[in-house]
């Protein structure tokens, strides 16, 4: 005999009688016999119940414990989700910063490019108006030695029409 004590056997028999009381009658050709035959063989039937029901048993911890160790893998893969969305969330400040720092030196580079422009400008300027002022001065020079030219043709040929002459 297992190690069940009388009590849990005679629960057990006391519900498989009540609930084969409960079951419709069927008529049967069984005899007195056969009756006794099966009061007989009830002990046999409710080791096969405990047997079916230690399997069934055996079948839900195996399920459970399948399912314990599919929720693991899920709480896993669910903290190796967190901590690569945390991981992407650091990464995206430090780019954030970075495009923050690199827009500041991009502004800072513009402004210098505008003031080297500004000074190249104001250079092209200072310079065309030294070549303008010294085309004027040379223009003028021009103009001065070709006016005392004229000036001494002129006073040459007065002089040599007045009777004078070289």
């Amino acid at each position: 005999m297992p190690k069940y004590s009388f009590t849990i056997l005679l629960r057990v028999g006391l519900v498989l009688v009540f609930a084969l009381a409960a079951l419709p009658i069927q008529h049967a050709d069984a005899s007195f016999i056969d009756r006794i035959t099966d009061i007989y063989n009830a002990p046999e039937k409710v080791e096969e119940l405990t047997e079916s029901f230690k399997l069934q048993q055996e079948k839900l911890e195996r399920e459970l414990n399948e399912q314990q160790e599919r929720l693991l893998e899920a709480q896993q893969t669910a903290q190796q989700y967190a901590a690569q969305q945390e991981e992407l969330m650091k990464q995206n400040e430090q780019y954030r910063l970075q495009n923050e720092q690199l827009s500041k030196q991009n502004n800072s580079l513009l402004q210098r490019m505008e003031t080297m422009e500004a000074d190249k400008s104001k250079r092209s300027q200072f310079y065309r108006k030294i070549v303008t002022s010294v085309l004027v001065i040379a223009g003028m020079g021009l103009l001065y030695l070709l006016s005392i030219r004229i000036w001494r043709y002129n006073v040459w040929r007065k002089h040599k029409h007045s009777g004078g002459g070289v």
